[in-house]
Formats: C-alpha cells, sequence, structure tokens
C-alpha cells in the first residue's frame, strides 16, 4: 500500500516483547516475543490498520535493552503524531527505590528490560514513574500504554519475583491513576496482586490474545471504522476474567484514562472498503468451516460451502478449482451438479426479525501463524442458549370452564390496575409522593425484577441474561429481548406497562463519577423529580429490561422515548469492590467499571 493513502499515517508505536533475559537469574518466558511480533502485524496490517511499518519501532529480546527502549519512547513521543502506542510483554516487578526524588524510600513498578539486573532493578528496569515523565512532555495528541505484565511480588505468569522486596507490603493500582488522564490512557493486563496469565493452548499472553481478537474485528465499528476504547477494554475485560477463572485464577484487567471521542484506533476507509473487509473476514471463517468439513470426510458440505464463497467472491480461484473438481467427483457418481444449497447469510451483523437466516456454526478466526490454527476454539467461548420454544396451547376443548372463568378474573384484576395507574400518574392532587407500584416489576415469565442491589459475578449476570430473555450483544445474543410497552408521561417521565417501571426520560446533563451519581440521586429526591422522592439508580436487570435487540433511538438500542444523551448508565449493582455495573445502549451490553476511574450518566427509576 502507498503510505499517502496509508489508514493511520498520523499514528506511532513502540512494541517492546522479551521473553529471553541476558542475565541467567531471570526465567524465560514462553510467548512474549510473539505476542509482540503478532500486535505489530495487526497494527501495520493494510488491510487492518495500516499505520505504516517505518512509524512502528519493533524492539524483540536483545534488542530490547534499557537504552533502547528508552530512545525508542522518546523519539516517537517527541513526533506531533495524533496517536502514539506504547506496547510492553514482559516481566514486570515491583521494587524500593532507595534514591526516589522524594528523598525518601518508594515503592515502584518496574518493566524489565532485556539487560535489567535483578539485584539492581531501580537502576538497570523502566519505571511506571520514568514513563509518566515520558508521558508528560510528548509532543504527540494522545498515548496509549499496552501493558501485559504483572508486578505481583511473587512468582508466577509475567511477574518477577524480586528477592530484595519485602512480601508483606500490599501494592495498590495508584500508579495507573496518575500515568493516566485526558489524552492518555492505559489497559493494562490485570490489578495489583494478581499476575499476568500465559497460555500454550494460543500461544500468547491471555491479555494480549484477547486484544488481538479485538483488534482483528471483533469489536469494530464498522460503520466508522474504528475501535472505541470502552468497547475494546469491555471485550478483553470480560474474556481475560472469563477464562482467568477457568484456569482457577483471578485475571482483571485494568483501564484508565480518556481518549478524545473515546476512539483507541480508527482508520479513513470508504464504506465500499468497509464491506469489503467484512466480506473478507466471512470468506475466511467459510474457509475454516471447508476445512473442518474435510477433515470429517463430509464433501457435500465442502461443496455446499465452497459455493458459498464464490457466492461472495466469484473470483475466488481457490474455491474454484475444489468446486469444479467435486462436480467432476459429482458428475462420476451420477449425482447432478448442484446450486448453492446453503446461500450465504447477509454480511449485515444483525438480520432484522422478519429476515429468515441460514445458520452456519461460527467458527474461531485462526490463530496467529506462530501456531497452528486449531479444529476447535483454543479458548472456546460460551454460547448463550436460544430461548425455549412456548409450550403449545390445548385445544379449545380442553380448557374448562372454571379455567375460563378465571381467566375473566384475571382479565378484569388487570384492567383495574391499569386504570389505578393510569390515575396515580395523572390525576391532579395526589400525593406524588407515595410510591406508583405496589410490587416488584415483572418480566415476561413473570418473574420478578429485582430492586434491591446486589453483588453479581459475570457467572451471574449471564444467568440473569438467559432468565429473563435480555437480549445483550456479547452473551445473550440470540435472545429478543424485553417486550417493552413505553408510554411518555409528560416530558420528563416514561411508564413501561411491561416491567411496571417508572423512568426518567432524560438523565444527568454530564457523565458523571459512581459517587457523583448518587448525590444526583438523592437531589432528584429532594426536588421531588416529576412529583416523586423515591427515585434510585436502577439495577442490572432493570436497566438490561430498556435494552432493544434493534437500533430505535438513532444509533441506539433503547426506544426513541429517551433522551439519545445517555448513552451508557450506571447500575445499583456491583462485581467487586470496585467496581459497578453499567449499561450500554450503543450495540447493547453490560459490563462492570472501575469506579475510580470511569463516568457514566444516570436514568433514575422507581
Amino acid at each position: 500500500m502507498d503510505h499517502d493513502t496509508a489508514l493511520s499515517p498520523a499514528a506511532y508505536a513502540v512494541i517492546i516483547g522479551i521473553d529471553r533475559y541476558r542475565d541467567a537469574r531471570i526465567p524465560p518466558l514462553q510467548f512474549s516475543r510473539g505476542d509482540a511480533r503478532a500486535l505489530f502485524r495487526v497494527l501495520s496490517d493494510s488491510d487492518r490498520w495500516g499505520i505504516p511499518r517505518e512509524h512502528i519501532n519493533l524492539l524483540l529480546n536483545e534488542d530490547a535493552t534499557r537504552d533502547n527502549i528508552r530512545s525508542a519512547m522518546g523519539a516517537q513521543l517527541r513526533r506531533r503524531a495524533g496517536m502514539v502506542y506504547i506496547y510492553f510483554s514482559g516481566y514486570g516487578a515491583p521494587a524500593l527505590n532507595l534514591a526516589s526524588r522524594s528523598g525518601r524510600p518508594a515503592i515502584e513498578k518496574y518493566l524489565l528490560p532485556a539487560d535489567a539486573n535483578p539485584e539492581d532493578l531501580p537502576g538497570s528496569a523502566i519505571s511506571l514513574a520514568e514513563i509518566k515523565e515520558f508521558l508528560e512532555w510528548r509532543q504527540a495528541e494522545q498515548a496509549v500504554l499496552l501493558l501485559d505484565t504483572s508486578f505481583s511480588p511473587g512468582e508466577g505468569g509475567r511477574s518477577f519475583r524480586n528477592p530484595h522486596f519485602p512480601g508483606s507490603i500490599e501494592l495498590t493500582d495508584r500508579e495507573f491513576e496518575i500515568l493516566a488522564g485526558e489524552g492518555t490512557a492505559i489497559l493494562a493486563a490485570c490489578k495489583a496482586g494478581e499476575v499476568a496469565l500465559e497460555l500454550a493452548p494460543v500461544g500468547h499472553g491471555l491479555f494480549t490474545y484477547f486484544l488481538l481478537e479485538g483488534l482483528k474485528g471483533q469489536v469494530i465499528q464498522e460503520e466508522k471504522a474504528q475501535i472505541l476504547l470502552d468497547d475494546l477494554y469491555e471485550y478483553v475485560y470480560a474474556n481475560v476474567q472469563y477464562h482467568a477463572r477457568k484456569f482457577g485464577r483471578e485475571m482483571q484487567p485494568l483501564c484508565a484514562g480518556t481518549l478524545q471521542g473515546d476512539t483507541f484506533l480508527r482508520k479513513n476507509l470508504a464504506a465500499a472498503t468497509v464491506e469489503e473487509e467484512r466480506l473478507r473476514q466471512r470468506v475466511q471463517q467459510l474457509y475454516a468451516l471447508a476445512k473442518r468439513a474435510h477433515q470429517n470426510g463430509d464433501e457435500e458440505a465442502v461443496y455446499r460451502i465452497l459455493q458459498n464463497v464464490l457466492d461472495i467472491f466469484p473470483g475466488d480461484e481457490k474455491a474454484r478449482k475444489v468446486v469444479a473438481a467435486l462436480e467432476k467427483k459429482r458428475r462420476a457418481a451420477g449425482k447432478p451438479p448442484a446450486v448453492s444449497e446453503t446461500p450465504a447469510p447477509p454480511a449485515t451483523a444483525t438480520a432484522t426479525a422478519t429476515e429468515k437466516e441460514t445458520v452456519i456454526p461460527e467458527t474461531p478466526r485462526p490463530a496467529p501463524p506462530e501456531v497452528e490454527a486449531p479444529l476447535e476454539p483454543a479458548i472456546p467461548l460460551e454460547k448463550a442458549a436460544p430461548p425455549a420454544a412456548p409450550e403449545a396451547a390445548p385445544p379449545k376443548s380442553a380448557r374448562s370452564p372454571r379455567g375460563q372463568s378465571r381467566r375473566w378474573v384475571f382479565t378484569l384484576l388487570a384492567v383495574l390496575l391499569l386504570a389505578i395507574m393510569m390515575l396515580m400518574v395523572y390525576a391532579p392532587g395526589l400525593n406524588r409522593a407515595e410510591p406508583l407500584l405496589l410490587f416488584n416489576s415483572l418480566d415476561r415469565n413473570g418473574r420478578p425484577f429485582r430492586s434491591e442491589p446486589a453483588l453479581l459475578s459475570l457467572d451471574q449476570v449471564r444467568e440473569m441474561l438467559r432468565q429473563h430473555d435480555f437480549y445483550e450483544r456479547h452473551w445473550n445474543k440470540t435472545a429478543p429481548g424485553f417486550a417493552n410497552r413505553l408510554e411518555t408521561a409528560g416530558d420528563r417521565l416514561a411508564l413501561d406497562f411491561g416491567s411496571l417501571l417508572m423512568w426518567q426520560r432524560g438523565g444527568s446533563a454530564q457523565p458523571l463519577s459512581f459517587e457523583q451519581a448518587q448525590d444526583y440521586i438523592r437531589q432528584m429526591n429532594r426536588d421531588n423529580f416529576g412529583g416523586y422522592r423515591d427515585w434510585r439508580l436502577p439495577t442490572l436487570e432493570e436497566a438490561m429490561s430498556l435494552v432493544e435487540r434493534d437500533m430505535l433511538n438513532r444509533d441506539l438500542n433503547i426506544a426513541g422515548v429517551f433522551d439519545p444523551a445517555q448513552r451508557v448508565i450506571w447500575t445499583a449493582d456491583t462485581e467487586s469492590d470496585t467496581r459497578k455495573w453499567s449499561v450500554s445502549f450503543y450495540d447493547g451490553y453490560c459490563f462492570p467499571n472501575d469506579v475510580r476511574f470511569k463516568s457514566f450518566y444516570v436514568r433514575a427509576v422507581r
């Protein structure tokens, strides 16, 4: 590709991967070098992000000395670039710096270069405090620091055990808060006290594996040909945490700082090129299916799948030759040449409700070139179970008169309840401080939506999504979503007669920290907002009931009665000591976020 038309000409990168250290006291790692090379290929691939190769400093093993790393970071950050990416894969370690600028011994976290001396990390390694200085005097508009390392005092993963560091000292993530800021974002593999894992089945560090998958297309906003920082982090966090737990470990990636427009990576492609990229990825999936069918000896499936490839790219020479050979074999066996029996699915990400889809099982992307592509996903992601088919209604003859009379009673009660609700909302002079609802809201199966805050693990959230048929783009994308029946009550309120909840139509005017969100709710109740004083943050269940399967409000998966400004909202539910669940109406998903670093909107409920 000509560099005048490169996709990201204003971007530069320093990519560091070290799995062999000069000092024999530092044990080798397995996949750090491969991690760095794979990221280099993805960022420089003209069919993906197209950062010119001369814009990337790739430092591997013996070349990744302390002086070379410092020189590369300084040179790239001094450029008047739009974005500089700094990636490090290797050992990290904590150490006591007796010569810190404060004049007092300080606990610092270090990245170990290839020539690190384990007896003198402050004098031979690169501290996060030093990286902060590089970032502060940079000329580049924005910078992203990607760290597939860990700083646990003990041994394991990509943490180097510093024999001179007291194991009794408890580490925090404060350095990341100090490093990050406006225009500077950090994605780190794990929290303090955890270790960054390497996994042989995928030939990568666990963090880098899912970082690469995200950059290869899992979180690309195809219409804009870009990746948002929050989308990438949420994808990486969910998968890293989930699969680390499958190996009996805890690993929670961190994200801090903000980028302009939240844009982590962008390529300036025309819409046709974006469509071509999407079709190219589809063809790649079909070839993986064909390979699996061939290994299973199913030539008919190979024939049909490769016909789908030709439907997408008629000039695909490889598919054309194989199909021709199979047709010759079919004729010799007395079988007529067949047309494509399994039409290729639409290129669009989501089919409409009226489209009839041909379901072809998803296959993983091929593994990076260093590792032979597995037949099954190296780390298989769980697929959401399709919603159960409703039971068939009994014939009329089987319905007893008693059952019919009971239904009349229920119908009258429902009408009466609806009348009471409408009266309480619209009738003047009522005491609006009294709660509108006399019981918890109900889902489509009659199960109550929980209204009290709760501590929820990822597995519990997945089960909740399946239980209520909530649409969620990562974990329950086959679900229909909750059947809302929304009515507006003036400019400020919306009633959902499906869940029996009252919602704020708008929300906070700007993103708020979680503490500010709680203050916002308290102020709403002091102000008797809408005539009520019992507003609160929604639980995750309640907030997910608003997520629509389709985009109904501009580019958001939420009904049009709501203000589209509140794209991501806080919920009252907790995932850990520092993380609260949030809901994004942009594509429709939920995710835990660190209350120390993140700010989102508020949409109150009662």
